[in-house]
């Protein structure tokens, strides 16, 4: 277990994780297949997350061993990074709110961040910043990861991305500020992902932000659970938003209600208060035959 902000605590996400070598496609493709794909294992093969993102070339694969990290670095194009066991709770990289953990400009759809927790990030409500910042066309996908305490000046104090179009997947967002993610002249996929217990709002799309929000749960953040800027138009298909204070199924996303698998329940977490967010038996985001699981983390409460 992990022990965190506002007492976040959280278990094994419980997705498929394949412990293997290597990450690729998370299916053991190789993204540079005319070459034999190269492990790099951190503090082993490499002192720092950085020294093994630096020697990585296309293909390859940096490993982080389970422990808390002190780190602000960026991602390159065609490598994968992952915690070492795939469970974001072992492998924490804390920015200690000296700027973006990570920056990532400019990567293709090759690139993968997997099984890490992302805190600490920003330079406080005075500065911009956050956890995690795509831009320039930057095209990764973040998998099995969590985004916890992370803050900044304007909006996305956990993800912030700019002309960009992510896939971001079977990822937790819980105590970010303000705001949990943030879309501006963006695309991209937001799939099986938990937001909640943000300072703000869920997901703000800004200025023809078109993300597809498919199977997210959106639940108890202090704002609205997707804010829009005229002209912005997500894509919201079997998602349970409910219970924040701003607002549920308002504004841009008021038609969405109701329709293509959407609902407005109690997900019926746990153990919100403990930071156990997996759901109880008779969730109604538990995987039906119409949506399957929505949010990231499955049936599972230790000790019930």
């Amino acid at each position: 277990m992990f022990s965190g902000h506002r007492g976040l605590r959280i278990a094994q996400l419980g997705v498929a994780c394949l412990l293997f070598s290597g990450c690729g496609d998370d299916k053991g493709t190789n993204p540079s297949p005319g070459r034999p794909e190269h492990v790099w294992r951190v503090p082993q093969d490499a002192p720092t997350i950085w020294a093994g993102i630096d020697s990585a070339s296309v293909g390859d694969t940096v490993v982080v061993a389970s422990g808390t990290y002190n780190v602000r670095t960026w991602m390159k194009s065609g490598i994968c990074l992952r915690g070492e066991t795939g469970d974001p709770a072992d492998v924490i990289l804390d920015g200690q709110h000296g700027g973006y953990v990570f920056v990532c400009e400019g990567v293709d759809s090759t690139t993968v961040i997997k099984g890490i927790t992302i805190t600490g990030g920003g330079l406080g409500k005075a500065e911009d910043g956050g956890g995690l910042l795509c831009q320039n066309s930057s095209f990764l996908t973040l998998r099995n990861c969590v985004f916890s305490g992370n803050m900044s000046r304007n909006a996305g104090g956990g993800l912030r991305c700019f002309t960009s179009s992510p896939t971001v997947e079977n990822c937790l967002f819980v105590d970010n500020e303000p705001g949990a993610a943030l879309f501006w002249k963006s695309s991209g996929n937001l799939r099986n992902c938990t937001f909640t217990r943000n300072e703000g709002f869920g997901v703000y799309c800004w200025l023809d932000a078109f993300p597809s929000i498919t199977n997210c749960c959106i639940v108890g953040n202090s704002g609205e659970a997707i804010d829009c800027h005229p002209g912005a138009v997500p894509s919201i298909v079997c998602c349970d938003i409910y219970g924040n204070d701003g607002g549920d199924w308002a504004g841009c996303i008021a038609e969405h209600f109701g329709v293509s698998g959407n609902i407005s329940a109690d997900p019926l977490f746990c153990d919100p208060e403990s930071g156990d967010f997996h759901l109880q038996t008779s969730s109604p985001c538990a995987p039906s035959e119409e949506c399957g699981l929505i949010g990231a983390l499955g049936v599972r409460c230790e000790g019930r």
